[in-house]
């Protein structure tokens, strides 16, 4: 192609494809490996920024779980759970609940907790049976009310049905 035969058109033409084409070629060749570097010091700037702040995220994290810990299970035996259970249920409860039944605390060990599980059944009218489970759902946090069931049972002895409610309750002490 000789040089004097092309209009300035097609030079204009030549001169813009080359332009584009070297741009290409610094991009690719330059700009794009300074661009990743850059993004990869901002991802490497941040976990290196994490790693800083793992100290005080494990210590949050522990601080955390000997909170839950607390809440869960506090160090007592089984003496202790029960007598704190029956000083509860004999101070809140009102003056027509009393106590049907009392079952033996049943212990069992799994993983780092040993769970101690009692039942009782309260015998009494409706309105106090539900005060005595609310009243124990609000004010102890160390004991777990697992279970709640009402249910009627015949007195054929003196003939009449007596309302009954049986309060499944447990507590969990670390290992």
């Amino acid at each position: 192609m000789n040089i004097n035969k092309v209009t300035y058109k097609q030079r204009f033409y030549l001169l813009v494809a080359a332009v584009v084409l070297s741009c290409f070629v610094a991009y690719f060749v330059a700009i794009k490996q300074s661009v990743n570097l850059y993004r990869s010091n901002i991802e490497i700037t941040s976990e290196l920024n994490n790693l800083y702040n793992a100290p005080v995220e494990i210590a949050n994290i522990t601080h955390e779980i000997n909170a839950i810990d607390s809440l869960i299970g506090r160090e007592f035996n089984e003496t202790d759970f029960q007598s704190l259970l029956l000083d509860f249920i004999i101070t809140h409860s009102p003056k027509n609940v009393s106590f049907y039944k009392l079952h033996d605390i049943h212990s069992f060990q799994q993983g780092n907790y040993m769970i101690y599980t009692e039942v009782i059944e309260l015998e009494g009218p409706y309105k106090g049976l539900l005060e005595i489970v609310n009243k124990f759902e609000k004010e102890i946090n160390v004991l777990k009310l697992k279970s709640a069931k009402f249910y009627v049972l015949e007195d054929k002895k003196v003939k009449r049905n007596k309302l009954l409610l049986s309060i499944v309750i447990q507590s969990y002490k670390k290992i």
